[in-house]
């Protein structure tokens, strides 16, 4: 049977474990209630309510454990990912939005078929710009913003798992972690 340091420094563990699938997930639980910005940022309020949740119900496990600091640092990590994961502006989703979209991409078309006469070729390549470039912006928001998140969360786990390795160690009745050779620093 374990005892109750090694269970709170398995819990610990596990929040890591928990954070990653949460955070993961959530792009696209957002964009299957991507139908208006309302309902975007209600699903990051739940998360945000849900880190809350796991904050309250481990921070007596990490402050028993002496990893507050790193407890608070993951979590405030996970909390900035949940918060700034960006709406896809570039995708109309209200039917006002749509059609004053509509009207930009018609006159496009518009102008395009004028100076280079009415053709099937004219309409695509507006259209196809117009896609590209959507789908880039999208694309480009999203990996700006993943690339940050995981450097913060990956800093965070980090440093939460080597905060847990030390009270692990310290358990054992060592004073000080082994280091890299695996003698005491």
């Amino acid at each position: 049977m374990e005892d109750e340091r090694t269970a709170k420094v398995r819990r610990l563990h596990l929040l890591i474990v928990d954070l990653r699938e949460l955070i993961l997930k959530l792009p696209s639980q957002m964009l299957e209630s991507v139908a208006t910005r309302s309902e975007f940022e209600s699903v990051k309020r739940r998360a945000m309510d849900r880190l809350d949740s796991i904050s309250a119900t481990l921070a007596p496990d990490a402050d028993f454990l002496g990893v507050v600091h790193e407890f608070r640092e993951l979590l405030h990590s996970a909390k900035w990912a949940v918060g700034s994961v960006p709406y896809p502006e570039a995708i109309p989703f209200s039917s006002d939005a749509m059609r004053t979209e509509m009207f930009g991409v018609a006159g496009r078309i518009w102008s395009s078929c004028l100076s280079d006469g009415f053709s099937k070729d004219s309409v695509a390549e507006v259209l196809e710009e117009e896609l590209d470039h959507r789908l880039t912006s999208i694309v480009t928001s999203y990996s700006s913003w993943w690339r940050l998140a995981r450097e913060r969360l990956s800093d965070g786990s980090v440093k939460l798992t080597d905060g847990l390795l030390r009270a692990g160690y310290q358990r054992e009745g060592h004073r000080a972690m082994p280091g890299p050779g695996g003698y005491g620093v």
